[in-house]
């Protein structure tokens, strides 16, 4: 039972490994001993994908949120009453 359940872990453990380094380009390099040319393929690999520019812009990105929100929401009495008046 032992030697059944040792051949199905095996198994597992050596499938999960080739379809997690087939889906890293970068994993080629040693995270541990080459870091630096392993950060630089990641940085292109987000490059490529557009992440790295979502967390430039983050309060500009933040305010034209409100803005869009604010447009959306009901308006309150006395932005309607100035409406009236004009």
């Amino acid at each position: 039972m032992n030697k059944i359940l040792i051949c199905i872990l095996t198994i597992f453990f050596i499938t999960t490994g080739i379809s997690v380094a087939e889906k890293n380009e970068c994993s080629q390099y040693n995270k541990l001993t080459q870091n630096y040319k392993y950060t630089k393929c990641m940085k292109e690999l987000k490059k490529a994908a557009g992440q790295e520019s979502k967390g430039k812009n983050f309060l500009s990105n933040l305010n034209k949120k409100y803005k869009s929100i604010r447009e959306k929401a009901p308006k309150t009495g006395s932005e309607a009453w100035k409406e009236i008046n004009n």
